[in-house]
């Protein structure tokens, strides 16, 4: 039996976050650590008459990067660049097993890969300016992630679900409620030209004149509930000091 949540948190991220559509072309990719939830997404995409495809990702990354040569880190494989032109709909579910898994490679191969996939990068941002790809990202609850937590897997559980409001009786509901309070703090903003954050060992200064600040509102992201802009090129000054470790790409980034 599938967890309630689960399947909340599922119907959330295709009737809310990306409003599946019928015979839209919806891509689900992620581990098989998230199998739960990215055959329940299925389903749901199914029920809304879609054309879901689920596209697996076992991790073979430190096999790749210990292995692989330079051409073989700067090709883009054509399978790739055709999902990437023809979906409607991307949907990835984040639940990486060992976070840290690249911490012993070489950072310049990983950055060549990166480089690499621009061009699929740019795909996405251009027919998601034209109105003609729609994602999002939305996590999954795994041991690895408590551990990095500091806490038991079922702890975690409670704070992912909670965070993504699927323990409420309507998650959409309250997600929209949400929404309408960050427009009005969009709404402020939009009226201010400079920013100044301050706190321990944080003391920041930047311009915001002429930027249009954005809700993020569980669309693009599940769970949400930012409020962002762009600061103007060259006026950020201060400093600003981060109490926790960052983890991307398989890696943990030091300063």
């Amino acid at each position: 039996m599938v967890d309630q949540r689960i399947e909340k948190l599922a119907k959330l991220c295709v009737e809310y976050s990306v409003a599946v559509k019928p015979k839209e072309k919806v891509v689900i990719r992620g581990s098989v650590q998230a199998t739960p939830l990215i055959t329940e997404i299925y389903r749901q995409c199914l029920l809304s008459d879609a054309y879901p495809w689920m596209l697996p990702n076992l991790y073979a990354e430190y096999t790749f990067f210990k292995s692989a040569k330079e051409h073989q880190l700067k090709f883009v494989s054509p399978f790739d660049k055709f999902i990437y032109e023809n979906l409607d709909v991307l949907i990835t579910v984040l639940a990486e097993p060992n976070p840290k898994r690249l911490s012993n490679i070489d950072a310049s191969k990983i950055g060549t890969f990166q480089a690499s996939r621009f061009e699929l990068t740019e795909i996405l941002h251009k027919r998601e300016a034209e109105g003609k790809l729609r994602w999002t990202l939305l996590p999954f609850p795994i041991s690895d992630g408590a551990q990095e937590a500091y806490m038991s897997l079922p702890e975690y559980e409670d704070f992912v679900y909670g965070s993504c409001l699927v323990d409420k009786r309507d998650p959409i509901a309250e997600w929209k409620k949400i929404r309408k309070q960050q427009d009005k703090i969009c709404d402020f903003l939009n009226k201010k030209t400079k920013i100044h954050i301050t706190g321990e060992d944080t003391d920041l200064t930047y311009s915001c004149k002429g930027r249009k600040w954005r809700s993020c509102w569980g669309d693009k992201n599940m769970p949400d509930g930012e409020v962002l802009t762009s600061p103007v090129e060259n006026s950020v000054n201060g400093k600003v000091r981060f109490t926790y470790p960052g983890v991307y790409l398989g890696r943990e980034l030091k300063t």
